[in-house]
């Protein structure tokens, strides 16, 4: 099936629901099911027998009588409205009166005020299909909750870019309770964990570790929302050389201390969480 794509995948299968679920859960994403076809009665049958908790995975239809028959089965069910055009608060009302919890909407269609309208009405807001970088800085900067793209690597360098990103514990403030937290990831082997849980503790360049690089980049954000000034006033902010340095120095102590720091819920606690898209 992905010899179209490449001839190294010559042979290689499309993957089953369950293969495809496994594997994303797996790396700490969230499956993204959209539901091309089928009752909603197999797709619960097949959920149950899978054993997967109605609130692990996200489901997304054009067909919102079928989303409407999916809440009915188990309203913790994530349902999501897809749809194009104009959004208006009979569309929001309709969506919601199908038993969806977020509108799934065709990027050309979505302003400032169509974020503004969806949220108001206490939903998610995200957009499909953006392949333009200018195009995503303009989408998050109105306030998507996610983005289906094409080039995924092209949307995560630009989330990487903004001063959100080193806001490492969530709560809407880059401040110094966020450079403790990236102080506190400093030279422990980050291989293995998720990108989310890395990222808390101090990856911000994707790449499974916390080094000069991420350093670097969360002097450059804080700096960005809070001044120089600020920066500096940060408690023993070592300059780029030593702290090269001292990451190498505190990787055996680090390591020994590795499972307390590391936080096993794999929810994130920030907008455009992972999410593995599954067309069914």
């Amino acid at each position: 099936a992905g010899s179209w794509f490449s001839s190294a995948f010559a042979q290689e299968r499309v993957p089953t629901m369950a293969e495809a679920v496994a594997e994303a859960l797996a790396r700490d994403m969230v499956p993204l099911m959209e539901r091309k076809d089928g009752s909603a009665a197999a797709f619960h049958e097949a959920w149950s027998d899978l054993q997967l908790a109605a609130d692990s995975f996200r489901v997304i239809s054009f067909d919102w009588t079928f989303l409407t028959a999916l809440d009915a089965y188990d309203p913790n069910y994530r349902l999501g409205a897809l749809g194009s055009g104009g959004v208006t608060p009979v569309t929001v009302a309709a969506a919601q009166a199908a038993g969806a919890d977020f509108l799934d909407w065709e990027h050309t269609g979505v302003s400032q005020a169509t974020v503004d309208l969806v949220h108001a009405a206490g939903m998610e807001l995200h957009v499909w299909t953006v392949d333009d970088s200018s195009r995503m800085d303009q989408l998050v900067a109105w306030g998507v909750d996610g983005i289906t793209t094409n080039r995924p690597d092209i949307l995560q360098q630009r989330l990487f870019d903004t001063p959100e990103w080193a806001d490492l514990n969530g709560d809407g403030q880059l401040d110094a309770s966020d450079w403790a937290q990236y102080h506190a990831g400093r030279g422990i082997d980050l291989s293995g964990l998720s990108l989310d849980d890395a990222h808390k503790l101090g990856d911000l360049d994707g790449d499974l570790d916390n080094d000069l690089q991420d350093f670097l980049r969360f002097k450059r954000h804080f700096v960005a929302a809070r001044g120089a000034a600020a920066f500096a006033q940060l408690e023993q902010v070592p300059e780029p050389l030593s702290l090269l340095l001292a990451v190498g120095a505190m990787v055996p102590a680090a390591r020994r201390r590795h499972g307390t720091l590391v936080s096993s819920s794999p929810t994130s606690r920030r907008r455009f969480s992972q999410y593995n898209a599954i067309s069914l």
